[in-house]
């Protein structure tokens, strides 16, 4: 009888048990809470503790902003800061004189996270169209970057010297939104539906492929721009652009002209520009690299892809933390007050 009394007892205090490890959870919770709103306080610039800041937001990921769901964090903001005023030190220690107007804090501040706010948005755009950008372009682009400085010079001693940045920091605030940037812009202009309420320029086309016509029926080229391209600075030598190599126009009009033969008549080409109809004068052979002589005749459109990314802005959720700068809706800025 006594073994079963102290069974019962036994059973009788597991719910007071349970409400025990409840009560301390939710003690601890709270703590947690309190915790990382004293750190916000700080991290936030709401108590001036410069020196604790830096440190906090470099080991827990408050965010300046959220925009679209996406984090930009306090320290990547930091650190791209930190960046800027490194080069414009870096400038001023090579030149012997200062570059431009001198730019507070809070004003390097406004104008990076503007930018990591842009990049985030192009970022979930071409999430939406699978279209994110690879290792592999990543690699391509700092193979890029280091055959122009040439073999005497180490990319990352580079970077570090002119930002004090590491090569993965370089990869994160410069070389990887240029990127996306530029793959976003491709996109919008090779796929008619992205954008196509801002693309109004059907009356544009269809002038072009008239035009192209011509070229194709045998017209002289060379009479047809003169006569009809939007460029002002080749109309006058007949759509002359020279000889050049890849990489001097834009992609997509390297990627058709340097397939023409000698002597071919492209289809319309678009680029950011406009409307181009490419002719291949001479294909040529320089060091194993092949050059050609082209002229154009171009069509001009409005660069849209500014105006419907501003839409896109517009369009999205921002949220920004800070003592002294905030997230203006109408006009899509960043602003400092």
């Amino acid at each position: 009888m006594v073994k079963e009394n102290k069974k019962e007892e036994l059973d009788f205090s597991k719910p007071k048990m349970s409400k025990r490890i409840v009560h301390w959870v939710l003690i601890v919770f709270v703590i947690v809470i309190l915790a990382f709103a004293g750190l916000g306080v700080v991290v936030y610039g709401f108590i001036s503790a410069p020196s604790l800041a830096k440190p906090i937001a470099q080991y827990i990921p408050f965010p300046q902003a959220i925009a679209q769901g996406t984090w930009v964090r306090l320290s990547d903001v930091s650190n791209a800061v930190e960046g800027l005023r490194h080069f414009r030190t870096y400038e001023t220690m090579i030149t012997g004189e200062e570059q431009g107007e001198q730019m507070s804090n809070a004003k390097y501040q406004q104008m990076v996270l503007a930018r990591m706010i842009d990049d985030a948005l192009i970022a979930k755009q071409l999430e939406k169209y699978s279209a994110l950008v690879s290792k592999e372009e990543v690699n391509d682009e700092l193979a890029r970057v280091q055959e122009n400085l040439g073999n005497d010079i180490d990319l990352e001693t580079h970077v570090q010297e002119l930002y004090g940045w590491t090569k993965e920091d370089f990869i994160k605030y410069a070389v990887k939104p240029a990127l996306q940037e530029k793959k976003l812009k491709d996109l919008y202009m090779s796929n008619e539906s992205l954008g196509s309420e801002h693309k109004n320029d059907a009356e544009i086309k269809k002038r072009a492929l008239e035009v192209l016509a011509l070229a194709k029926n045998g017209s002289d080229f060379n009479t047809l721009a003169s006569e009809h391209s939007e460029d002002v600075y080749t109309r006058d030598l007949e759509g002359d652009l020279g000889t050049i190599s890849r990489g001097y126009m834009p992609e997509s009009f390297d990627e058709v002209a340097f397939e023409l033969q000698e002597g071919e008549v492209s289809d319309l080409v678009r680029t950011e520009y406009g409307y181009h109809i490419i002719y291949a004068e001479e294909v040529q052979e320089n060091n194993g690299e092949k050059e050609i002589h082209v002229r154009h005749i171009l069509f001009l459109v409005d660069d849209t892809f500014d105006s419907w990314l501003a839409d896109q802005k517009k369009a999205q959720n921002v949220y920004i933390f800070g003592k002294d700068i905030s997230w203006n809706k109408n006009e899509s800025l960043v602003e400092i007050k």
